[in-house]
């Protein structure tokens, strides 16, 4: 199960064997921001995933849908400004 709790400040995501954070908690607010491996902290790893796997298997069940949107809307938004001056 995929679940996240605010500890001491910072964002903490838990899922099935580990846990992580964003390394900074400024992404949270950040609309344009995708999120990649390079973003995510690993606190806990219990998994047969060495970090880096596990970082790429983050970024694919937490942020993939949210990551498309972004960069659809970061899209448009170029091509609008493309079509200015």
């Amino acid at each position: 199960m995929l679940r996240g709790s605010f500890k001491r400040g910072t964002c903490q995501y838990n899922g099935e064997g580990y846990t992580f954070r964003l390394i900074d908690e400024k992404y949270h607010r950040h609309a344009t921001t995708i999120i990649k491996e390079s973003h995510i902290d690993i606190l806990v790893n219990e998994t047969i995933y060495d970090d880096h796997a596990l970082k790429e298997l983050i970024v694919q069940e937490w942020f993939l849908e949210e990551n498309e949107i972004t960069r659809e809307q970061n899209n448009m938004k170029r091509r609008v400004g493309y079509g200015k001056g």
